[in-house]
């Protein structure tokens, strides 16, 4: 069972670290070709914003996780250190639940966001918006499953000092 579950979370990881530097290269790509296109053939590319805006939430709907699995969020260390052991403890725990219900909340309204979005397609393109709304609901999805990870491995290292 841990067996499987490490394979799953490992293939959970590469997914978020493949979408998150896949959105930026291409990210880069199409701003460099637009802005040659823009400034030295006098021309634009007009679908050029509406994927470098979705790529755009993508690399950071895809990015939060990986950034979490990581433990590269910004923390204040110079507060904590001061506490004492349990009231350090006290702070992580209680930090931990608003961050985990403010997920939970972000997800309920991304989910009906991209639900009331059915119907309405991209300027441009013409694609169907629901599917890029979708990004916000599983972005918040994947960084509430690091996150609940991660304070599941606090809270036994804790109890285990």
């Amino acid at each position: 069972m841990q067996k499987t579950f490490a394979k799953f979370d490992q293939t959970i990881g590469l997914i978020e670290d493949f979408v998150a530097i896949s959105a930026l290269v291409f990210i880069s790509i199409i701003v460099t070709v637009q802005v040659f296109f823009r400034y030295v053939l006098n021309s634009g590319i007009l679908w050029s914003d509406e994927v470098i805006t979705i790529l755009m939430v993508s690399m950071v709907m895809f990015g939060v996780p990986a950034v979490t699995r990581r433990k590269l969020h910004t923390e204040l260390h110079v507060f904590i250190n001061f506490l004492s052991p349990p009231a350090r403890y006290t702070v992580r725990c209680v930090t931990s639940l608003i961050g985990l219900a403010f997920l939970v909340l972000f997800f309920v309204a991304a989910a009906r966001y991209a639900m009331d979005s059915k119907g309405m397609v991209t300027t441009v393109l013409r694609i169907p918006i629901e599917f890029f709304y979708a990004i916000l609901p599983i972005g918040a999805f994947l960084t509430f499953y690091e996150y609940l990870k991660t304070v599941i491995v606090e809270i036994r290292s804790s109890s285990h000092r």
